[in-house]
């Protein structure tokens, strides 16, 4: 049965120089300013300012591999950086978000790795099942 999981990495914060993280964490990612206002649309159009810089980086699978491996793959992918990262999650606000689409099947254990390396990234999990 496949599911569908998504990754959330973000760093936040008023006085965060995205465009410094940008250039130096070499992950793909998406950058939004103070101020700025985005346009979404879901059942109507949404106009939303954003209320601090956050740097954001996302990974999305629709198939049959599990939340937990999926977790876990990114994060030994964050890890690769975690000297980098850490400069900017020791001083600013960060979270990462999983979010399980996965019907009835919402059973997900955290390993020792996935928890070292969560640590090591000194930020928060968050998990969401939908």
């Amino acid at each position: 049965m496949n599911t569908s999981k998504f990754f959330r990495f973000t760093i936040y914060g008023d006085n965060l120089n995205i465009k410094e993280l940008e250039n130096n964490i070499p992950l793909p990612c998406h950058l939004f300013f103070k101020d700025d206002t985005i346009t979404k649309i879901y059942d109507k159009e949404y106009h939303l300012k954003q209320k601090t810089n956050r740097w954001l980086y996302i990974n999305e699978k629709i198939d049959d591999s599990s939340a937990s491996s999926f977790l876990t793959t990114n994060l030994i992918l964050l890890n690769k950086y975690v000297k980098l990262i850490r400069r900017y999650t020791d001083k600013y606000s960060s979270k990462i978000e999983l979010i399980i689409y996965a019907d009835n099947k919402t059973d997900i254990c955290l390993t020792k790795t996935q928890i070292k390396l969560l640590s090591n990234l000194n930020t928060k999990l968050y998990i969401s099942f939908c």
